[in-house]
């Protein structure tokens, strides 16, 4: 009887194992994603939730090989110092808007509908920026976001 049953947890955990597997094949990093939300932010009265990059490796991964972003949704990036932070679009699947935004928290520069047709071009603001904002492209002008608009950043 220990051993029937020894055969059946050994079968089951395969079963597991392979469906897993499954999919991932079908749906990739999506299915396995960890983003957890970090909080809010506010720009011209809209609202996204946000995932944050924080670190290095973050930032260089990005939303790489992503296949799609929610619309409610952003992805904060943020920076150690200010600078003239360029972005790229390095194995992306979806255009994007990018916005540049000060350490006095106002938008200093959007490059709007980013196609990932665009690698290896580096897109850049004009002057220092402390975060970066990707979004879903279109969101910035169906949300009359530009230069000077005043974000609210809300993480709990």
């Amino acid at each position: 009887m220990k051993r029937k049953i020894s055969v059946l947890f050994i079968l089951a955990g395969i079963a597991a194992v392979a469906f897993l597997g499954l999919l991932y094949i079908l749906f990739g990093n999506e299915f396995f994603a960890t983003d957890v939300l970090a909080g809010t932010i506010q720009i011209e009265g809209a609202i996204l939730s946000l995932e944050m990059y924080d670190t290095p490796a973050e930032r260089v991964k990005g939303l790489s090989r992503r296949k799609y972003l929610p619309a409610d949704r952003g992805v904060l990036f943020v920076h150690e110092e200010p600078g003239m932070h360029g972005y790229w679009m390095k194995d992306m699947r979806f255009p994007v808007d990018i916005l540049w935004i000060d350490a006095d928290f106002r938008v200093v520069e959007v490059a709007h509908n980013i196609s990932p047709d665009t690698y290896p071009i580096s897109f850049r603001p004009a002057s220092d920026a402390l975060y970066v904002l990707e979004t879903n492209a279109g969101w910035a002008s169906a949300h009359n976001v530009t230069k000077g608009s005043v974000v609210i950043i809300d993480i709990p």
